[in-house]
Order: C-alpha cells, then structure tokens, then sequence
C-alpha cells in the first residue's frame, strides 16, 4: 500500500503538566499502571536474571526497563484522555492493559533457545515495516477492523517463524497482541460512545506501534540469553486476550 502522511500519534493533552489529577490516575488501572507495575517487576528480576546469564542479561534488563521509563509520560496522558469516557462506563484504555499478575516465574526455562540469523531478523523487520504502513493506513480511515486483520495475520507471521526458527520473537508477539487487543476494543468502544472514542484509540494503536524497532532489538538480545537456558522477556509478558479468529477474516 503507498505511504500516506502519519496520524497524530502523540496525545493532545500536555505530557509534562502533572497535577493532583494526574497523580491520582497514576493508581487507577490503565496504561501508566501497567507500565509501573512492569517496571517494578522487571526492576526486581533483575538481579535474578544477572545470577543466571550475567551481563547479555543485564543488557535485555537494562533496555526494557529504560523502554518503561519513556513511556510513562505518554501513559499518564493517554489515561487522562480516557477519564472522561471512563467516568460514563466507558473502560477506553484500562481495558486496553492486562495485569502482570500471570507472567512466568523467572527461572523458567524458554520454550526456544536458538538464535535466528541475520536474514531472519531483517525479514521480520522488513515485514514489520510493511505491516506498520497498512496499520497507518488502516487507523487514518478509522477502519479498526482491518487493523485487528492485519495484525492477527502478522502475528500468524511471526509465530511461524518462532516455530521455524525455534527462537523467541516474545516482544514482538507481545506487542502486536497489544495492538490487536486495542484495534478489536475500538470497535466495542466506538459504539458505546457514538464513534467519540475512536481518535483516542487510533492514537494508541500508532503509539505502540513505535515501539517495534525496539521490540526487534529487544528479542535478538534476549535470544542470546535464551540460548543459556534463561527466559528473559519470554517469562516477563503476561499472556493478552487478541482472538485467533480475526486471522482468518479476509
């Protein structure tokens, strides 16, 4: 599909403007708590993960935590552009976010523990480029379903590779559930509220979408720990709720 001009992906209210309000959405579900909570978690397995695989460890450790650092900001506004359709029963965004609560225990081993090569990691990138000009496409018309299509068949994509491969793409997976998980809630969202809802919710699709280049860097380092028999990443995801059946829709 041709490149058409990028949406506005950055939320509209100010992002350094942190006030009581904000403060107080902080402890409410949605996206900036899922990022604390990930934060925290991550933070506390790091030492574990340092123990058991030493410093390739610390380097997957160290990026998805400064990763949580950055978005923090951004999730503060997102929850702040949703507490009006919340307040009206409207779960915009919180319903968005899982809880950590079923991630792995740390020292589980990987289900994989090869590394792909270079031409694996440039395949999925370029497919991942590609996927990213269709979700654009998709989230400028509004058209959430497609969206979700899209990204059901991506992460089709990518599993088959995991299985080819016998190596983890666990963020990358993780990451296209969450885009999926939103695309599909927009459509519920977008009839609660007579279509309000539906440029917040293409701004979080484009949000998370940014993140793939570092999801891709963050899973060729984590192969490298997989390969040691620890299951950095891959245990530290909690499993999200993106239906199957949106992959077989034409």
């Amino acid at each position: 599909m041709h490149r058409r001009p990028n949406a506005a992906i950055i939320p509209r209210a100010g992002v350094w403007d942190c006030g009581k309000d904000q403060v107080a959405e902080a402890a409410m579900p949605g996206f900036h708590q899922h990022i604390q909570d990930a934060i925290r978690i991550n933070r506390r397995r790091r030492p574990t993960y340092d123990a058991m695989a030493g410093r390739p460890a610390r380097r997957v450790s160290d990026l998805l935590i400064r990763t949580e650092y950055f978005c923090q900001p951004f999730a503060l506004v997102f929850d702040r552009r949703a507490r009006r359709f919340n307040r009206i029963g409207i779960p915009i965004i919180r319903d968005d976010f899982v809880s950590m609560e079923e991630i792995r225990d740390p020292r589980d081993p990987p289900t994989y523990s090869n590394r792909a090569g270079r031409g694996e990691f440039r395949a999925v990138s370029a497919e991942l480029d590609e996927y990213k000009r269709c979700l654009r496409d998709s989230a400028k018309t509004l058209d959430f379903e497609q969206a979700a299509c899209d990204t059901a068949q991506m992460l089709m994509a990518v599993a088959e590779r995991e299985a080819r491969c016998e190596a983890h793409f666990a963020m990358v997976r993780h990451l296209l559930e969450s885009i999926g998980l939103a695309a599909v809630n927009a459509i519920r969202f977008a009839e609660l509220s007579t279509g309000k809802t539906r440029p917040l919710s293409r701004s979080l699709l484009l949000f998370q979408a940014k993140g793939m280049r570092t999801a891709v860097t963050l899973d060729r380092w984590a192969q490298e720990v997989h390969a040691l028999g620890v299951g950095i990443v891959v245990n530290d995801l909690p499993p999200i709720p993106f239906p199957a059946p949106w992959a077989d829709k034409p």
